[in-house]
C-alpha cells in the first residue's frame, strides 16, 4: 500500500486548489482563504485523517505502533465530524476548542511515543511510523500557534470567520503557515519517496 502515500499527496494538492476557489467565491461559510491556509487545511486533513489509515494497512507494522496510530486516527475521526457540524450547522466553533484538543492530543501522542519507543523492532516501516508520529506533534504545535494568532487577529466580533485571507492583517499568519507547510509537505514528500522506493 506504499503507493497510496504519493497518491494522497496529489489528491491533497488538487483538493487545496479546489477549496481555495470555492471558498473565495463564497460557496462556504468562513470567509475568504489564502493560498497557504488552503494548502495547510488539506495537508492537515490528509496527514491526520488518511495517512494513519495507510500505515495501519502494513502487516509488518508493530502492534504497539498500530495501537498508537490507530488511537490517533480514532480521535481525529471523532473530532472531524463534530467540528464540521459546529462550523457549518451550529456556527459555534471557536479556535479555542481546537487549541485545547491539539495540546491534549500532542501530549498523549508524545507519551505514546515514549511508551512504545523500546517495544518495536528496528525496521523501516516502524521507523517511518514513529517519525510520522513525531512530525505530527510538531505540526500540532504549528496548528496551535496558528489558532492562537488567529484569535488575536480576528478578535471576537467576526465569530464566523474561520480562515486567514490574503489581507495585510493576516500577513504574519500566512508567512508562518508557509513555514509549517514547508516542513510538513517536505516530510510527506520524503515519506512518499521512501515508501515507494524501499517498501
Amino acid at each position: 500500500m506504499a503507493f497510496l502515500f504519493p497518491i494522497l499527496l496529489v489528491v491533497q494538492a488538487a483538493c487545496s486548489v479546489w477549496f481555495y476557489y470555492k471558498q473565495n467565491k463564497g460557496a462556504f461559510v468562513g470567509g475568504p482563504i489564502s493560498w497557504p491556509k488552503a494548502f495547510w487545511l488539506y495537508h492537515a486533513i490528509f496527514s491526520w485523517f488518511l495517512v494513519p489509515l495507510v500505515y495501519l494497512t502494513f502487516p509488518d507494522l508493530h502492534i504497539s505502533l498500530k495501537i498508537l496510530i490507530g488511537l490517533h486516527a480514532l480521535i481525529w475521526w471523532i473530532r472531524g465530524p463534530l467540528e464540521l457540524v459546529m462550523i457549518y450547522k451550529l456556527f459555534n466553533w471557536t479556535p479555542r476548542y481546537g487549541i485545547t484538543h491539539d495540546v491534549i492530543h500532542g501530549l498523549l501522542l508524545f507519551a505514546g511515543m515514549i511508551g512504545t519507543a523500546k517495544m518495536w523492532p528496528d525496521t523501516l516501516v516502524n521507523w517511518m511510523a514513529f517519525i510520522y508520529c513525531g512530525i505530527t506533534i510538531i505540526m500540532l504545535c504549528f496548528e496551535t500557534s496558528f489558532a492562537a494568532l488567529f484569535l488575536d487577529v480576528r478578535g471576537h466580533e467576526d465569530c464566523r470567520i474561520y480562515y486567514a485571507a490574503d489581507e495585510p492583517k493576516w500577513r504574519f499568519i500566512n508567512w508562518i503557515t508557509k513555514v509549517g507547510l514547508t516542513f510538513g509537505v517536505g516530510h510527506a514528500l520524503i515519506q512518499s519517496f521512501v515508501a515507494v522506493a524501499y517498501m
